[in-house]
């Protein structure tokens, strides 16, 4: 009677910590989600002006907001690791050093990736990140890195089937060769950090497997039949839906 009466006290006690802690993620969340909203209308503005409003954004607006974000990345990137060194807790912090630094990059990114993109990939991207910074907040660690790898995965089959010329064909399957060298990384297991990010229980390892087999089905069909990376991109989006919905009913 005596341990049960101990073990709600202390459930009673966390509470109020982890109340705390959704509160703060939550803000975070829609902190991240108003600026991920301006920077969507602003890419879809672009997306749909005229070629002299696109062009004055290129000339003139973009090589100075490309500095600005590069200072306020670094900015936020140090005081994250000052407030590291210090042993500063960030829990309890809605603008926490990371979530900054997130921001800032991101807003880095999308104006250094405005040439390279068009603007529908660029979107592409922009969601797909979005949706890994939700992922992280609300969902555990193990998904998280599978979505990571997964979408990842996505994107750059879906440049491989696009790309033209040898940066456009070698750069993407590079980095899937490299992307599926950490999948195997993760399965294989072991001390290092992207070991431990994959349970070893069987059921676990699945969605890993299945991200790992399609990527390198993918990379061969990329140089042998290109036309067919289209299924190949569709069966990994397909099985991260239904991977999702899962992992969504187990939190209910």
């Amino acid at each position: 009677m005596e341990l049960i009466v101990l073990s709600n006290m202390k459930k009673a006690a966390a509470a109020p910590v982890r109340g705390v802690k959704r509160d703060v993620a939550a803000q975070r969340i829609i902190v991240f989600s108003v600026v991920l909203v301006a920077v969507v209308l602003a890419v879809m503005m672009l997306k749909n002006s005229s070629i002299s409003t696109a062009l004055t954004f290129y000339n003139s607006v973009r090589p100075v907001l490309i500095p600005v974000f590069a200072l306020l990345t670094a900015g936020a990137a140090a005081l994250w690791i000052v407030r590291r060194k210090k042993g500063v807790d960030e829990h309890d912090t809605v603008l926490s050093g990371s979530l900054l630094t997130i921001i800032a990059g991101g807003l880095l990114a999308a104006c250094v990736g405005y040439s390279a993109l068009s603007g529908t990939r660029l979107l592409v991207c922009l969601i797909a990140a979005s949706a890994l910074f939700y992922i992280y907040y609300l969902y555990p660690r193990t998904f998280f890195a599978y979505s990571a790898v997964t979408l990842a995965g996505g994107l750059l089959l879906a440049f491989f089937r696009f790309g033209t010329g040898i940066l456009g064909l070698i750069v993407p399957a590079v980095l899937l060769a490299a992307l599926e060298i950490v999948v195997l990384m993760m399965l294989v297991g072991g001390k290092h950090p992207l070991g431990k990010l994959v349970p070893t229980a069987s059921k676990e390892r699945l969605p890993f497997v299945i991200t790992a087999a399609v990527v390198l089905v993918g990379l061969v069909l990329g140089f042998i039949a290109p036309s067919m990376l289209f299924y190949a991109i569709a069966l990994l989006f397909a099985s991260f839906l239904v991977i999702a919905i899962i992992n969504t009913l187990r939190m209910m």
